[in-house]
């Protein structure tokens, strides 16, 4: 299912580099992967703000850029689902 995931993320978004089975986790903990979705589909405009990073920073920066985006989509997201994907907690992304 990972491969799937992982192939399919990287023909939407034509990352440079592209994500592999290491990568995954990290980008996925960062927001950039999500906030780059969001942006393909025209739901997150100020996308040039995404930071590729795993910093602390960088993490939150990204989060407080996607929060309105999904919220406007209907999905439930706070501090505390945030910090969960941050932090790679076992399904806190789904």
């Amino acid at each position: 299912m990972t491969s799937i995931l992982i192939g399919w993320v990287n023909e939407e978004l034509q990352l440079d580099p592209p994500l592999s089975e290491a990568t995954l986790a990290s980008e996925l903990s960062s927001g950039f992967v999500l906030g780059a979705l969001l942006h393909r589909h025209n739901q997150l405009p100020q996308h040039e703000k995404l930071r590729r990073r795993g910093t602390a920073d960088g993490k939150i920066q990204n989060f407080c850029l996607l929060e309105p985006a999904l919220c406007k989509l209907g999905v439930k997201f706070d501090a505390n689902v945030a910090h969960g994907v941050m932090k790679g907690s076992q399904q806190a992304a789904s």
